[in-house]
């Protein structure tokens, strides 16, 4: 496995935002591959343990370095509240510490970060939760009055590039030119907002290797770039449609709503308001209705998206 090369990611992941693609990238230069699935411990390539320790100035670089979450779990305190999916969380046996990316000034969400620390502390108890909140412009101002064995800290994507370029700036060959094309994507699109264009269909530069295992698909990361497709088409005609994808259980489905919810909360609140009034839900053949995919005849479940007139913001 490779690091990813972010101009095709940038083809991949344009139906999911400027956000998805950070998310997606970051996590790869810290594995030293791309994320496959969420909220599955990985482990952290040498480069990546680099990466984190200049974010992550807490405790310095510790020994056993922790395991990496994409898409961290955290589960509600009360039973049918949603849960919780922070961008990135690291566990060590003493600490957690949870990440959340934000690219877009309109996406940072009134008290996100109170929500994911009281949550952190209620899963995890006995161990320091601290949160890192990375952000396009620095965030004026702390949380007041954060609990005990709670820590905050904010960084900018300014800060993000130049760690990418001291973690990976020795290392040659593609790995090395993908971590230098993201930083200079940093410097060139994020932190001036460009505006991300979600039609990209072809990669601008012919030249770029097309290998196989880039555009392969089969990862989360895919599955939610093609439910914000679906979600474009569904919010534009009001027709329920479902997600080609397969899930081993109504709890990996479920988990999979959810995260998909997250995200498209996340892009509502961004500003973009083309799939607002989309949602996912959860079918299964003890529901109403028989499968309208593939997958779902052979597994039995789908995650669908449907319209409905509240807005979910």
């Amino acid at each position: 496995m490779a690091v990813p090369d972010p101009r095709v990611e940038r083809v991949k992941l344009a139906r999911a935002g400027r956000e998805w693609f950070a998310d997606v990238m970051l996590t790869s230069l810290l594995l030293g591959h791309r994320p496959q699935r969420f909220n599955t411990p990985y482990r952290l390539c040498v480069q990546g343990r680099r990466l984190l320790h200049l974010l992550d100035l807490a405790d310095g670089e510790d020994a056993d370095p922790p395991a990496l979450y994409w898409e961290f779990k955290l589960d509600a305190v009360t039973p049918g509240e949603e849960n919780r999916w922070p961008d990135l969380a690291f566990r060590w046996p003493h600490r957690l510490l949870i990440v959340e990316l934000k690219t877009e000034p309109g996406s940072v969400r009134e008290r996100q970060v109170d929500q994911y620390l009281e949550l952190g502390l209620h899963n995890h108890p006995g161990i320091q939760v601290d949160l890192l909140y990375l952000t396009r412009d620095r965030v004026p101002r702390a949380p007041v009055n954060l609990p005990e064995r709670a820590r905050y800290v904010t960084a900018t994507w300014g800060v993000v590039a130049r760690a990418i370029d001291e973690s990976w700036g020795g290392v040659e060959g593609e790995d090395g030119r993908n971590a230098a094309l993201f930083a200079r994507w940093i410097r060139d699109e994020l932190i001036p907002g460009e505006p991300w264009n979600r039609q990209v269909t072809a990669i601008p530069d012919t030249e770029i290797p097309q290998r196989r295992d880039a555009l392969e698909m089969g990862s989360d990361a895919d599955a939610i770039a093609e439910a914000m497709r679906i979600a474009d088409l569904v919010q534009a005609d009001r027709r329920q449609r479902a997600i080609p994808y397969r899930f081993s259980s109504k709890a990996e489905a479920e988990d999979f709503r959810s995260a998909l919810r997250e995200n498209l909360l996340n892009r509502a609140e961004s500003g973009d308001l083309t799939v607002s009034h989309v949602r996912p839900w959860v079918w299964t053949t003890t529901s109403t209705g028989t499968a309208l995919t593939e997958q779902g005849r052979v597994s039995g479940i789908e995650v669908r998206l449907s319209y409905y007139k509240k807005a979910i913001i």
